[in-house]
């Protein structure tokens, strides 16, 4: 289902667990679930997915785009809820969202070592295209390069 503002209390908890599970270094992972949960709901950019007694056990998000694509972050189950297929469920069911609105295409970033992941994408069509690193720069660090000295 899209979210509606309705769902945010249900929502709001696998957004933390996303969180907290993919970035434990973060200090405030309510802050950021806050920052997100009301703009991804009023852009209708939040998918949940329902068992069959409608509890909320897994999300994903249409977390940017371009005038072509789509890009899927914030896929999550709680552990209580996993191996059952919901978010192979949501991540499909977004993606044929966000293909229908436009999008030629949708991507997704994984975590590599999550081999459960890196199993499940391709089985939905997904497939690798690269690899992306992230590089944090510090104030007042220096900046050297291989075939250079700093001054």
């Amino acid at each position: 289902v899209l979210a509606a503002p309705a769902d945010g209390p249900a929502a709001r908890p696998l957004l933390e667990g996303f969180v907290r599970e993919c970035f434990p270094e973060d200090e405030d992972p309510v802050g950021k679930v806050d920052e997100r949960l009301e703009t991804f709901i009023h852009e209708d950019r939040l998918f949940l997915w329902e068992d069959a007694e409608r509890r909320v056990v897994a999300a994903a998000a249409n977390n940017r785009e371009t005038r072509n694509t789509a890009c899927l972050s914030w896929v999550y189950t709680p552990p209580e809820h996993r191996g059952r297929g919901h978010a192979s469920r949501v991540v499909a069911g977004a993606s044929q969202v966000l293909l229908a609105r436009g999008a030629t295409a949708c991507n997704l970033f994984t975590d590599l070592a999550n081999a459960t992941s890196n199993a499940l994408y391709p089985r939905l069509g997904y497939q690798k295209i690269g690899e992306a690193l992230n590089i944090a720069f510090m104030p007042g660090a220096a900046i050297r390069t291989a075939n250079r000295r700093p001054p």
